[in-house]
């Protein structure tokens, strides 16, 4: 039988990787929609079938994957300005 203090440690964990698998989605989401909009802005009419969801999500993000993604973000929400 598991701990109190063990458990809550076990909470947070599952917590913060739900959060960043979240987030990691939205990322590849916002980066092909991104992609699209230069593709179609190259006046290639061209239709391309769609690309299987990306399904890549680290169990223990460290410091240095957490801090590319905020610079992902960062870059994606300037350009959407």
């Amino acid at each position: 039988m598991t701990s109190l203090p063990e458990k809550l440690r076990l909470k947070e964990m599952a917590e913060e990787d739900l959060y960043f698998a979240r987030r990691d989605r939205e990322l590849v989401a916002a980066l092909r929609r991104q992609r699209l909009k230069t593709q179609q802005a190259a006046s290639k009419p061209s239709v391309q079938p769609a690309s299987p969801p990306v399904d890549y999500r680290p169990h223990r993000p460290g410091a240095l994957y957490r801090r590319l993604l905020n610079e992902i973000l960062q870059i994606l929400r300037r350009q959407q300005r």
